[in-house]
């Protein structure tokens, strides 16, 4: 922890000194004293032919900014799962990396992440779009560049399906499939797409419903504004359970279903469904917005998540690499590269010139996105918890035998507990394991803390067929303590065949996630060293 601390002070020195260093220049890209030299490693988006656009068109830059002697190093990875690699090893983690929006408050947390320099931030803030600024900050404080914001989903179709349909109206977009024996697509079971439905817009324009988290500037959740428990609630869920009802729906977001046995004439997707679609469909391809539903004689317009993708700066401890940094971060996602994204690989970027393109207004599924945005509510920090508890309301709501009002508020009412519950939980350690079905916001596995030690006893039963599960920040995934941290002694109670390094048939680890998959049934009790990241085990 002290090694972290220290780095981050270091680092405020460095965005001091990129403040200041660069005075009257009119090109602060451009060192005015002796630049770095050395290695800058960048993580990037795993698509085809997007690490080979980073590296050659950062290396351009480098030499043509005084950075000669700079050596770029580029690797694909995951977005989605850049922080959390991230954080196992911030020594060994990149300068640079591209990751999703929502795991901005994690980078945060973990000390894994420096403000956009000052020297940048005026320009950032006034070349990107309102929801990318949004997606990049943590209270008022804006932590990384904005790069898409394309990260939303929008209606995709067959036109000769729905040749003559209203696709403004749900309802006749159900009644059509309906009768000629296709799908619509809809991924209700993931709270990602079903919020759509609580964000839906009123006849006035007003919004049904919110949820919204607000953090300091440490990345801890200080409020929870959530509304889906209401009237308005109500009213959401009715229309979710129209589509859900009908025989025509399907739990998906998959533009593949386009061309299933049983196609798809509707799939609710987002642009990265785009070529599967085009592919299935050909001419037929169609893409808008979301539809609207009515309840009670009035519509609703659906709304939905933007979402961004966003360029981060490790902290670093040497002030002339924190300006290289920087420096790149800050073309990498800057006007002329996004144009490039967009042309090369279509991707929606947050910049405004772009935005205001021909090219980008013409294409049909990023068109339909900038005009879903004015339905959206652009996603931002989320607590963890909030993805397994919202996947409920739609399990809840087909589980219902009989959908009286009242008994459609019972599952809003227990959406609303497990929330809450969830957020009162933040802190500490968590066992989340199959003897409590995975549940990371359970109170009664919360660790038992005693001068730093955290303690559970947790029992497996003989007809367990997985024995097994990991610590892990409560109301969130984020992994404290798994399999790497077990002491010699103590791996006499696992099983050896989970062991991680172990590989199937396809390459990929037995147990990826590292959980203490134990040998037998019985009752252990755990314990971990938080600060020297150390279990121990006895068996009672």
């Amino acid at each position: 922890m002290k090694k972290i601390l220290s780095t981050l002070a270091i680092a405020g020195v460095a965005t001091l000194a990129l403040a200041s260093c660069n005075g009257d220049n009119p090109t602060p890209d451009k060192p005015t004293e002796e630049a770095y030299s050395g290695k800058l490693t960048v993580w990037c988006s795993t698509s085809d032919g997007v690490s080979t656009l980073f590296k050659e068109k950062g290396e351009a830059w480098l030499k043509a900014n005084g950075y000669e002697n700079v050596t770029l190093d580029v690797t694909p990875v995951s977005e989605g799962d850049a922080v959390g690699k991230v954080l196992e090893d911030l020594d060994a983690a990149p300068d640079i990396y591209s990751f999703a929006q929502d795991q901005l408050s994690r980078a945060v947390q973990g000390n894994a992440i420096a403000k956009v320099a000052n020297t940048y931030l005026e320009d950032v803030t006034a070349r990107n779009s309102a929801g990318g600024l949004i997606s990049g900050k943590m209270g008022d404080t804006l932590y990384a560049y904005p790069l898409t914001n394309d990260n939303g989903y929008i209606m995709m179709y067959d036109k000769s399906v729905m040749e003559g349909v209203d696709m403004t109206d749900m309802t006749a977009i159900i009644a059509k499939c309906n009768a000629t024996n296709t799908k619509f697509s809809f991924n209700l079971g993931n709270v990602w797409y079903s919020a759509a439905f609580f964000f839906s817009l009123d006849e006035n324009g007003e919004r049904l419903c919110t949820s919204a988290w607000q953090t300091d500037s440490t990345g801890k959740f200080t409020n929870m504004i959530d509304t889906f428990n209401s009237d308005n609630g109500l009213i959401a869920l009715k229309g979710m359970d129209e589509l859900a009802s009908a025989d025509c729906f399907m739990d998906s977001a998959e533009a593949a279903d386009f061309a299933a046995a049983t196609p798809s004439a509707v799939v609710v997707v987002g642009s990265w469904g785009a070529t599967a679609a085009r592919d299935a469909l050909g001419e037929n391809f169609a893409a808008t917005v979301l539809p609207k539903f009515k309840v009670d004689g009035k519509k609703y317009q659906i709304g939905s998540f933007s979402g961004s993708k966003l360029i981060g700066v490790k902290p670093q401890t040497d002030v002339k690499k924190a300006k290289a940094a920087h420096a790149l971060a800050n073309y990498l996602s800057g006007e002329e590269m996004q144009k490039e994204f967009f042309a090369q690989f279509g991707w929606g970027g947050t910049n405004k010139v772009l935005q205001a393109t021909d090219a980008y207004k013409n294409d049909v599924v990023l068109s339909s996105l900038v005009k879903q945005a004015d339905y959206a509510i652009p996603q931002g920090q989320v607590l963890g918890a909030w993805w397994t508890i919202g996947n409920a309301i739609k399990t809840n709501l087909v589980a219902l035998k009989d959908k009286s009002d009242e008994s459609l508020k019972t599952v809003l009412q227990t959406y609303y507990n497990d929330l809450k519950a969830a957020f009162e939980l933040q802190g500490d350690a968590l066992w989340a394991g199959s003897n409590q079905k995975w549940n990371n916001a359970d109170a009664d596995s919360i660790l038992t803390e005693v001068d730093g030690l955290y303690t559970i006893t947790v029992t497996f039963a003989e007809d367990d067929t997985y024995k097994g599960g990991r610590i892990v920040k409560p109301a969130s995934w984020d992994t404290l303590g798994n399999w790497a941290h077990v002491d010699a002694e103590s791996m006499k109670y696992l099983d050896e065949t989970k062991d991680p390094a172990n590989l199937d048939d396809k390459g990929n680890s037995v147990n990826g996630d590292g959980n203490l998959v134990f040998k037998e049934a019985g009752t252990y009790v755990i314990t971990f060293d938080l600060v020297g990241k150390k279990i121990t085990i006895t068996k009672q």
